[in-house]
């Protein structure tokens, strides 16, 4: 199953945004339509397979399997994210990507794409690690008439703290650590049904089970369970043009109810229009807008009785400027669960630029800017996160390649102690078996 877009479960702007976006699609909409270009038909029924697989090491009758080994090095010199008292230290990344596909009809295909590896740090023995690619998954789909209906499994491991914009070096973050063990595992489970009964009209519905555990002794505050039931409706006016309403209901459910600092349940509930606009060749632009409402229950420990509702949007504009040059802008406000703290509303503005300079050398740059603002009284924070990485990969032969990147990021926060500074240094090699 195609997994309904990921807007929902975080975003946010004035309610007119709606009715701004409605006219503007609406406008644009007609326009397409009387220019009188040829409608071409979607077909959002064919069951999912690996985007590539066409070099692999080995087959078993329909099964192709290929593997790749991963070595890297890296330099960090804020891996407690503290603003006072910074460690520095040297991580070493060693692991196998596998990549497995099996499509014995053309209504069945089973995919997976696992990374299984461990990280080494020489001085911080408390964040060694084993690592799966949280792109690892699982899918199998298979095509009855007008429906498809599928099951999948993601697996991995989240390393980087900052991900979540509220975590710093602090002693009340860290809970008295002396390094950040941000160590978190996550799993989800799901089944989904595509419905098109139409050329131009087709539906999504899906169920999706997730769990997030620490792999430690810290943040076990944040350990839940997530039920989730999301529906989808999509019209294609032209193949530059389409428009669709989507819908959610989650609930939340922290699992270590018993501490004092635990974390308050919540029911989720978000909806809102989908448009997806290809003017050309050059450009995709996608925005959603939905309106959200995260209603807290006083199931834990923490003094935070406040509830959020508000509308959250998502945006992207590609641009294809060359066949070697692509860029992209987006914009996106979310709103997740804090920590000691019901919620984090986060707005973020990023760009990011693609380039091959040459044959067998590609280069990568990404800037991120981001405006934290989490609920409650004491632990409220309000706070803004710049992160910028370039990287160049350059192809060595044709099973070989190494990528050298920098990373950058810094944190100024109204509360004491949660500013930071971060640099990173790393050098991957990788090696198709």
């Amino acid at each position: 199953m195609q997994k309904l877009p990921k807007l929902f479960a975080n975003m946010s702007e004035k309610n007119n945004t709606l009715h701004l976006l409605g006219a503007a699609t609406g406008v644009l909409g007609a326009l397409i339509c009387q220019e009188g270009q040829a409608q071409e038909i979607t077909d959002y029924l064919i069951p999912y397979q690996p985007a590539s697989l066409e070099n692999y090491n080995f087959s078993l009758g329909k099964t192709k399997i290929d593997y790749a080994a991963q070595l890297g090095v890296s330099y960090i010199d804020n891996v407690n994210l503290s603003q006072t008292g910074k460690v520095d230290d040297f991580a070493v990344l060693a692991g196998v990507n596998v990549r497995a596909f099996y499509q014995p009809s053309r209504t069945i295909a089973l995919n997976m794409n696992l990374f299984v590896g461990y990280q080494y740090y020489l001085d911080v023995d408390a964040l060694n690690t084993l690592v799966i690619n949280p792109g690892s998954e699982f899918r199998l789909e298979k095509r009855i008439n007008d429906f498809k209906v599928g099951v999948y499994d993601r697996i991995g491991v989240e390393l980087d703290p900052l991900r979540r914009a509220f975590i710093s070096g602090d002693t009340l973050t860290l809970a008295g650590s002396e390094a950040l063990n941000w160590r978190r595992i996550n799993n989800t489970i799901g089944t989904g049904l595509t419905w098109q009964p139409t050329a131009q009209f087709h539906t999504e519905t899906a169920y999706e089970f997730s769990i997030d555990r620490s792999l430690n002794e810290n943040f076990t505050t944040l350990d839940l369970n997530r039920h989730s039931f999301q529906a989808g409706g999509y019209y294609d006016f032209s193949r530059q043009f389409t428009l669709g309403l989507e819908g959610e209901y989650a609930m939340q459910n922290y699992v270590k109810k018993d501490l004092n600092s635990s974390q308050n349940n919540s029911d989720i509930i978000e909806i809102g229009p989908e448009v997806v606009i290809r003017p050309n060749r050059y450009f995709d632009i996608t925005a959603k807008v939905a309106y959200s409402s995260i209603d807290y229950e006083q199931s834990g420990g923490i003094n935070d009785t406040e509830n959020f509702s508000g509308v959250i949007f998502e945006g992207e504009i590609v641009n294809r400027m060359t066949r070697t040059l692509t860029q992209s802008v987006t914009g996106r406000r979310f709103v997740n669960d804090g920590f000691g703290t019901n919620y984090a509303d986060q707005t973020i503005v990023g760009y990011n630029l693609t380039s091959e300079l040459t044959r067998g050398l590609k280069a990568q740059f990404t800037a991120n800017y981001l405006w934290l603002s989490t609920s409650g009284t004491t632990q409220a924070e309000d706070a803004n996160l710049f992160s910028t990485s370039i990287g160049l990969t350059k192809e060595i032969n044709r099973k070989s390649s190494i990528l050298v990147s920098y990373s950058f990021n810094r944190k100024l926060s109204e509360l004491v102690d949660r500013d930071f500074t971060q640099s990173l240094v790393s050098i991957l090699f990788n090696y198709d078996l």
